[in-house]
């Protein structure tokens, strides 16, 4: 089970309820409703019965039909929607959208704002259309030189300043100093990941923990380090786990499938024909990665006998000590401490999982630095964080 606070009288019921709707489903039976009224001589049993709702939780009836027709009892996951703190919840898709909207439909701006920048004898790093540390240094620098309100943001009224000050003659422009807008030498990595409080605590879980890791080694050819890195990186080694909670968060992206769910709250209004297409075929590309999530959970809640109500995690969903989606524990949970339960919450278990999950995505003995690094990048595209976690793990060494 899992070894954090839960309540355990919701996990119990949430087993007894899917136990006995397996048995009657084994049984030709069914947790239903069914109308009551005489038989008629010949009864033809729709294969998926009408849903009966209460009216607070109609605005689930998309996503309980679907997982009905993929066989999860919808009454179940009903009363788990029905819960204090289950509600639906429209940040995730939004934040989702936003990214990905200005990833695309602002990507053009900001990219004329680097190469004038550059013009301006700023240093804002390649002209990428992508807003990071080099060129929010470089329009911080520029917004205080102009006395501009200082936030970073590439926005159009920035572009309007920079292109009246390309129109000035040379002699009347502000000089930059270069001294916002230049980055460190050397690969971009997470500082707060790298402070001597972190590593030594990465340190003394290394020695507290080296049977284990070198079973992980044995086993999976991964060293004791980078699994440390990944830990500490993703959790401070358990101790942040997430503030969130899976089973809300996937089930309300993936009830966000539809864009007309989601619009109301999105961070603004009046899109183009292009801008709402673009958002609608996200979101069913993001609804539906959400619902396959889910239902992973769904399925390891089953298996285990837990409540998936219990599993604090990441803004989009990820779980455990080691920060694993439902799918992955599906893939590569292990049973690290052989009491019978995949459960990534219990050391024993994530410090295994990561391994496997290493193993699975190419890892093995003697494998260069750059294939490494490829297989550190499957547990999350970004090259910082890939920077990050080599990083680490050679200072743990």
């Amino acid at each position: 089970m899992i070894s954090m606070p839960v309540d355990f009288i919701r996990a119990m019921v949430w087993a007894a309820l899917l136990t006995a709707t397996l048995a009657a489903t084994a049984c030709g039976g069914g947790t239903r409703p069914v109308t009551p009224g005489p038989e008629p001589e010949v009864v033809v049993t729709p294969t998926e019965p009408e849903l009966l709702l209460p009216g607070h939780l109609e605005t689930w009836r998309p996503l309980l039909e679907r997982l009905q027709s993929d066989g999860f009892d919808p009454y179940i996951v009903a009363d788990l929607l029905n819960q204090p703190g289950a509600g639906f919840d429209p940040s995730p898709m939004s934040r989702k959208l936003e990214t990905l909207y200005r990833l695309l439909f602002e990507s053009e701006r900001t990219k004329e704002i680097q190469r004038g920048l550059a013009m301006l004898g700023y240093d804002v790093g390649p002209d990428d259309g992508m807003a990071g540390s080099h060129t929010r240094g470089a329009i911080r620098e520029f917004q205080e030189l102009h006395y501009l309100d200082v936030d970073g943001e590439p926005t159009e009224e920035l572009l309007s300043a920079i292109r009246h000050d390309l129109a000035k003659p040379p002699e009347a422009r502000p000089v930059p100093t270069g001294v916002h807008g230049k980055g460190e030498d050397g690969p971009r990595v997470h500082e707060s990941a790298l402070r001597p409080e972190v590593i030594t605590k990465a340190r003394e879980f290394m020695a507290a923990n080296r049977a284990a890791l070198n079973r992980v080694e044995s086993m999976y050819g991964v060293p004791p380090e980078i699994v440390t890195a990944i830990l500490t990186v993703e959790t401070r080694i358990g101790e942040n786990m997430g503030y969130d909670n899976a089973f809300v968060i996937l089930s309300s992206m993936a009830l966000s499938r539809d864009l007309n769910v989601i619009e109301p709250y999105l961070w603004q209004h009046g899109f183009t024909t292009e801008e709402r297409d673009f958002l609608r075929e996200k979101a069913r590309e993001k609804g539906d990665w959400a619902y396959q999530e889910l239902t992973s959970l769904l399925t390891h809640c089953r298996d285990q006998g837990t409540n998936p109500l219990a599993f604090p995690s990441s803004i989009y969903g990820a779980v455990g000590i080691c920060q694993f989606m439902p799918s992955n524990i599906l893939l590569y949970g292990v049973d690290g401490d052989m009491d019978g339960d995949v459960d990534l919450f219990s050391m024993a278990d994530a410090v295994m999982s990561v391994g496997s999950y290493f193993a699975g995505h190419g890892w093995r003995t003697g494998l260069d630095e750059e294939g490494q690094r490829d297989v550190v990048h499957s547990y999350n595209h970004s090259t910082i964080y890939v920077n990050t976690i080599m990083t680490l793990a050679g200072r743990l060494r």
